[in-house]
């Protein structure tokens, strides 16, 4: 495995544990502190940029597929890896909820398979939007890129900027603004390849930088401070570069740390198994926390939401990986 094979690995273990803590500090059942919510409004400017880099990165082999022999194949293999698991977890979620709800009809029961297919950040399972807009995403990239990568990313770009935030209909919205950083993961690793690109120097004054740079716009979502919406988007989708940066350069210091280095290659490894089933645990936790215990506390709500959400893990690996029908359903693997 190449050394920037391992790196992207690295960088989806810290994503995905960033993932993990913003999900633990959710709003939903309890009113998050202001402490708390510019630390996630931290993450939330780079963590989902940085997912959509490194799966670009991982699949630059797609932009010169061969479409008579190929893109099927690429089309079954994305439907089993991110689709499989996206609607099977729908269907469980929203036969549960109608059962929950004593209400079951089937009229019901269609509507919210219509949300979950055509809207899909609207349905019982929002939280998993990430699988559905990749996967258009990996289907649409061997199409757009034949008028060149560097001509597709300066296109994106645009759409990034300009495109519409709050068109849900096939998650227009997402797909608009993250597929910019799936192809720029395609171009970077392209200059990997071609050793274009070399050491970078003074790593402790970009980091502190970035830190800098990703804290105002944290302070802006925070304090509700409403700017220019262009100005804002292209602060947007600068803070997903710089946080993506941010966080090889601290992967390029912690390299030395085994221990570290070692638990961040593992949550690499199990990053699907994590984005998940982590959800499903944490909101057993804050629904014990909320609804039964009737703890109010936001610091004891967001420690069991870690410790409870974490389960979810050795959950995965020793009971999901272990049966091949369960793991090509909730997993694609």
């Amino acid at each position: 495995m190449g050394n920037y094979i391992k790196e992207a690995n690295y960088l989806k273990g810290l994503a995905i544990l960033l993932m993990f803590i913003g999900h633990a500090a959710t709003p939903t059942f309890l009113k998050r502190p202001l402490s708390y919510e510019i630390v996630v409004q931290f993450i939330y400017s780079f963590h989902m940029p940085l997912f959509f880099i490194v799966s670009g990165f991982l699949a630059v082999k797609s932009i010169n597929i061969n479409f008579r022999n190929d893109y099927f194949l690429l089309l079954k293999k994305r439907i089993i890896k991110l689709g499989v698991p996206y609607v099977v977890i729908a269907l469980i979620t929203n036969i549960a909820l109608n059962i929950a709800s004593g209400n079951i009809t089937i009229n019901g029961f269609i509507e919210s398979i219509k949300t979950t297919i055509f809207y899909p950040e609207l349905g019982a399972m929002g939280a998993l939007w990430f699988l559905y807009a990749l996967l258009i995403i990996s289907i649409l990239t061997p199409i757009i890129t034949k008028i060149s990568l560097e001509a597709s990313i300066i296109i994106t770009i645009i759409i990034n900027i300009f495109g519409p935030r709050d068109l849900y209909f096939l998650a227009i919205n997402r797909i608009s603004f993250f597929i910019v950083y799936y192809l720029i993961g395609m171009y970077v690793r392209k200059c990997y390849e071609d050793k274009k690109l070399k050491n970078i120097n003074n790593k402790n004054i970009i980091i502190i930088g970035s830190v800098i740079f990703l804290g105002i716009y944290s302070l802006i979502i925070s304090k509700g401070i409403v700017i220019n919406r262009i100005i804002f988007n292209l602060y947007m989708f600068l803070c997903g570069l710089v946080g993506s940066l941010m966080m090889l350069l601290i992967i390029e210091k912690v390299k030395k740390c085994k221990g570290i280095i070692s638990t961040v290659e593992i949550f690499g490894k199990y990053s699907m198994d994590i984005y998940i089933f982590s959800w499903f645990f944490q909101i057993i936790s804050m629904i014990l926390c909320t609804k039964i215990l009737n703890i109010s506390n936001y610091n004891i709500f967001f420690v069991s939401n870690l410790i409870i959400g974490s389960i979810s893990l050795p959950f995965s690996v020793y009971f999901i990986r272990k049966i091949k029908i369960l793991r090509i359903m909730f997993l694609g693997s």
